[in-house]
C-alpha cells in the first residue's frame, strides 16, 4: 500500500518537516556525486555503526566522537528509492503532527524517534559493523504519532493488488496494518537465538513507531484543544 495524501487540514505550515526534505534531499545529491572512495569515507564518518554504539556504551566514554552520528545518520540514505520514500512518508504524516507539536517540539520529537529506534536495531542486530542509515526511524514515529493524534483521518491509498485500487483508509487502519507488516517482517528476519539477519532495520522502524505513540499520547491534549473549533478527526 502507497499512501498518496491524507484528508487532514493543517493548521501551520509545516515548515520543519519541509526542511528535512530539504535537507535530506541535498544530503544525498552532494553524497552520490562523490568519488566511491569519499563515499566510503563519509559513511564511515557519518553513519552510526553498532559495533561502535555498544563500544562506547561497555566503556562509559562520553568524550567518544561518534555521538554526532545519532544524529546525522539520519539524514544519509543509499539510494533514491530510499530517499523518496522516506520524504513521501514524511511529507504525508508529517505536516499535521508538526502542526499539533509546534515546530521546535516537532523537531525535537522527530529526533528522540530516531534516536530510540537506533538503539531498538542495535539491541538486537547480528551485523554490528554494517552502518545504519536512513530517518525511517524518526519517521516512523511520526507515523506512530500520527496514529494516536489522527486515527480517524483517511488516507487516500493505492493498492495494486489484482486491479489498481485508490481507497480512501482511516489512519488507524492504514498505519496499524503497517506496523503489522513490519513487525512480521522483523520476525521473519530473526533467527531462532533471536537475532535480526537481515540488513533491513525493520526493528529500528518498529522501535521507532512505538516511541511515537507515546508522543501522540504526550500531545493528544493539546491536539484536541487546537481542532476544538475545527472538524475532528
Amino acid at each position: 500500500m502507497i499512501p498518496l495524501k491524507d484528508n487532514n487540514p493543517r493548521i501551520k505550515f509545516p515548515i520543519i518537516t519541509l526542511l528535512l526534505i530539504i535537507c535530506n534531499v541535498i544530503i544525498f545529491i552532494l553524497f552520490i556525486f562523490e568519488p566511491e572512495s569519499t563515499q566510503k569515507q563519509i559513511i564511515n564518518q557519518y553513519a552510526l555503526f553498532p559495533s561502535q554504539v555498544k563500544s562506547l556504551l561497555y566503556s562509559y566514554n562520553i568524550n567518544n566522537n561518534i555521538w554526532p552520528d545519532f544524529i546525522t545518520y539520519m539524514f544519509m540514505h543509499g539510494s533514491w528509492l530510499h530517499l523518496i520514500g522516506n520524504c513521501w512518508f514524511l511529507w504525508i504524516f508529517g505536516d499535521n503532527v508538526e502542526g499539533v507539536m509546534g515546530h521546535i517540539g516537532y523537531l525535537i520529537f522527530y529526533l528522540i524517534f530516531g534516536i530510540f529506534a537506533c538503539f531498538i536495531h542495535i539491541a538486537i542486530t547480528t551485523t554490528p559493523n554494517v552502518p545504519i542509515i536512513g530517518a525511517s526511524g524518526a519517521i516512523a514515529g511520526v507515523m506512530g504519532a500520527y496514529l494516536i493524534l489522527f486515527p480517524k483521518a483517511n488516507i487516500l491509498t493505492f493498492v495494486p493488488f489484482i486491479f489498481i485500487w485508490l481507497l480512501p483508509i482511516p489512519a488507524f487502519i492504514f498505519l496499524i496494518l503497517w506496523f503489522a507488516g513490519q513487525f512480521l517482517s522483523g520476525l521473519a528476519n530473526l533467527t531462532k537465538s533471536g537475532k535480526v539477519v537481515s540488513n533491513i532495520a525493520f526493528w529500528a522502524h518498529i522501535g521507532g513507531f512505538v516511541i511515537g505513540i507515546i508522543g501522540g499520547i504526550l500531545f493528544r491534549g493539546k491536539k484536541e484543544r487546537l481542532y476544538r473549533y475545527r472538524r475532528e478527526y
